[in-house]
């Protein structure tokens, strides 16, 4: 499990704080809600702001595995699972000829996550660029016994 240095939460431990400048991660909003696992435990997925936001930073997708007997315990955290690439996210950089509308480029936002029919496995729904949707499929590596997990694949 991770201490609260390397993934902290506030003093009481009701609010998932952002991991720091240093760790790409300076602002966080919650995104889906909690999805269960087949151990029992839970993912959630989140939207954070990098170094920058809003000039030159970037809104990221990162995402938290939470014990399922004491979901203040958390197994795994990782920023910027999900970073703004494709050009409805990042709206061309700005291009003019850029087919793609939005309110502000290099943005992922996310709002969703819902359990699909095969194990562990996610279909995730996103803004991009703040004014289009995009899905990801997203599988969670279980490695046996060992508490950690990982996002294994992202379509």
């Amino acid at each position: 499990s991770l201490d609260n240095a390397s993934s902290p939460l506030s003093v009481d431990q009701q609010w998932l704080l952002p991991l720091g400048a240093d760790r790409q991660e300076i602002k966080l909003e919650a995104g889906a809600h909690p999805v269960q696992l087949s151990t029992g435990d839970y993912v959630h997925f989140y939207a954070a702001a990098t170094p920058g936001w809003v000039a030159n930073g970037n809104y990221t997708v990162g995402y938290i595995i939470l014990d399922k007997g004491d979901p203040t315990k958390i197994l795994q955290r990782s920023a910027q699972f999900m970073v703004p690439t494709y050009d409805y996210e990042t709206l061309c950089q700005g291009r003019k000829s850029c087919t793609y509308k939005g309110e502000r480029k290099n943005v992922i936002f996310l709002s969703s996550a819902t359990a699909l029919g095969e194990r562990d496995t996610f279909r995730l729904f996103f803004g991009g660029g703040d004014g289009n949707v995009g899905t990801a499929i997203v599988r969670v590596a279980l490695s046996g016994s060992d508490p950690i997990r990982e996002i294994s694949s992202f379509v």
